[in-house]
């Protein structure tokens, strides 16, 4: 194991804060190694215009694609992600090693300052609310047919300073309850509410992952020291979901699960959704079981998949692909013409 590990990431002011905790983690294990950040931007940084939704979001790897090429060619020993922002079916030669216990996975509501609303229920008719989530908006629409929801693009900070804007349209903007808790205090005290069922979060929200290269087995023993085995569980399920599926972060799944020890066993609630982009038919399986292994859990995620494609599923999501597509197609021929 080298005396000094290089730690990839993305270069926005969440990224760093985000492995700057794993950099403290590990050092705090291993006294005798030194982690260096390197911060590295990615396509979806570079283009925080066009919707998630028209971009392909995780499963075109818009977060991940440079990070795994410097982690594959050896410029970096292991890189930091944010779960939810990973395909579900990685690159050659590239594995999740680890994943440090999971922060609050929920949504928030945060409100434009100087405005009396704490949940969406309270929000008048017509109101917008700002996401860059299908997800989201795909379960509020069902939730809230009478409000009206648009896509919001950039950095904690800039959407944020979007919903302030005392011209700006939003009346409340949908974030991740993690990214605001780890930025700040600040930004922890604007949540006005956390969203819970019926709406439900995206695979691996609230989540890191550390992904190295297969076969490395020094750095893989290395990062396991903050693994977190009920993280591992929970998480394994959910990609499980989504990879048979075929889903990414822009497809409208929905997820809760809950990993409880019991007498040396874990026990796993597993619940999830899938919307159409309306919001007007859901589909919603669940499954309790108990998993001795990875591989238990990823077959509960699997048979959850199962039971959602069996039930109207498969269409839901060549609808929302061929949708997709045509969205695609739309901005080729803009940039084209």
């Amino acid at each position: 194991m080298p005396t000094t590990l290089k730690l990839g990431t993305r270069k926005s002011k969440l990224a760093m804060i985000q492995a700057n905790l794993v950099k403290s983690s590990l050092e705090q294990t291993h006294a005798d190694v030194h982690v260096d950040i390197v911060g590295m931007s990615t396509a979806g940084d570079r283009d925080n215009t066009t919707s998630l939704y028209t971009l392909g979001g995780a499963d075109k790897g818009l977060w991940t694609k440079e990070l795994e090429n410097a982690l594959l060619d050896g410029s970096v020993d292991v890189i930091v992600h944010s779960l939810k922002d990973v395909q579900s079916q990685l690159p050659a030669g590239c594995v999740l090693g680890a994943f440090p216990a999971r922060e609050d996975p929920t949504d928030a509501l945060v409100v434009k300052h100087g405005l009396p609303y704490s949940t969406l229920e309270e929000l008048p008719d017509g109101s917008v609310v700002g996401t860059s989530s299908i997800r989201r908006v795909a379960q509020l629409r069902r939730a809230f047919p009478r409000l009206t929801f648009k896509d919001v693009r950039g950095n904690l900070d800039t959407r944020i300073a979007k919903l302030d804007d005392p011209n700006g349209e939003f009346t409340a903007i949908i974030l991740a309850s993690a990214g605001l808790k780890r930025v700040s205090e600040e930004y922890t005290q604007r949540i006005t509410c956390r969203l819970t069922d019926p709406i439900l979060y995206a695979v691996g929200q609230g989540c890191l992952a550390l992904e190295t290269r297969e076969g490395d087995a020094h750095v893989e023993q290395f990062i396991s020291s903050i693994n977190c085995k009920q993280t591992q569980l929970a998480v394994t399920v959910e990609r499980a979901l989504l990879r048979t599926l075929e889903g990414g972060c822009s497809a409208p799944v929905g997820v809760e699960t809950t990993v409880k020890e019991e007498n040396g066993a874990h026990r796993i609630h597993f619940t999830a959704n899938l919307t159409t982009l309306d919001g007007t038919t859901q589909i919603r399986q669940q499954l309790t079981r108990e998993v001795a292994s990875l591989s238990d859990a990823d077959a509960l995620g699997v048979d959850v998949a199962h039971l959602i494609q069996s039930s109207g599923g498969d269409k839901i999501m060549a609808d929302i692909h061929d949708s997709k597509t045509n969205k695609i197609i739309e901005k080729t021929n803009i940039v084209q013409n």
